[in-house]
Parts: C-alpha cells; sequence; structure tokens
C-alpha cells in the first residue's frame, strides 16, 4: 500500500506525472474512437487540456483484514499533500473476507471453465 506500486504511489503518479497523464488520455482517445462515450471523452479532453491538474482520481484499496478506518485516512491524508485546488480524488476500501486475497486466481480461474 505505501511499496512503490501500492495505492498512494500510483495515485501520486497519476496526480504529478505529465507522462502517465499524457498517456492514459492517449490512451483513452485511441479507445473512445467509434464509440458512444467518445463525446464525453472529447469534453473530459477538452478540460484536461486547458488545465491538466483539473482530474478525478478515484482509488480503490482492496484488502482481506478486519476493517480499519486508520486504512484510507492515511492514505487520504498522504494524497492531500501537494494536491492541485482543481483534482479531486476519491478512495474507496473493499473488505474482502480475511486471508482471502491469495485464492482469488484460483477462483476466477474456476469460475472461467466450461460448466
Amino acid at each position: 500500500m505505501t511499496s512503490r506500486t501500492g495505492l498512494v504511489n500510483q495515485l501520486e503518479k497519476l496526480r504529478d506525472d505529465p507522462g502517465a497523464k499524457n498517456a492514459l488520455v492517449l490512451y483513452l482517445g485511441y479507445r473512445a474512437t467509434r464509440r458512444a462515450w467518445a463525446p464525453r471523452y472529447a469534453s473530459a479532453a477538452a478540460r484536461y487540456f486547458s488545465d491538466p491538474a483539473d482530474i478525478l482520481l478515484v482509488g480503490t484499496l482492496v484488502r482481506d483484514v478486519e476493517p480499519r478506518e486508520h486504512d484510507l485516512k492515511s492514505r487520504a491524508e498522504a494524497l492531500a499533500g501537494g494536491c492541485p485546488g482543481s483534482t479531486t480524488i476519491r478512495l474507496r476500501a473493499m473488505y474482502l473476507e480475511e486471508s482471502s486475497i491469495g485464492k482469488l486466481t484460483a477462483l476466477v480461474s474456476e469460475f472461467g471453465k466450461p460448466q
């Protein structure tokens, strides 16, 4: 969670790294071609190009431990520092059965098998 690939670091990269944001905008632009949501993309891209800090970042923390208020509170505090005024960050948490994350790959693989 606080590792190089943790929630805070991933969101900080999208918040602060113009290269990461631009790559995402380009990727979404490619995907928007001839899609029903292309006008919404064009509107959002125009907003982004007029103010690259005018973005909404959504982070979801998935844990398989007892829920603790501190989990998201500490991450929100870490992200708030240096956050531009026009950037919005929303954090959510999903708590799974204790010690179940390690079993998810097997469950997903089993779910995808033909009946």
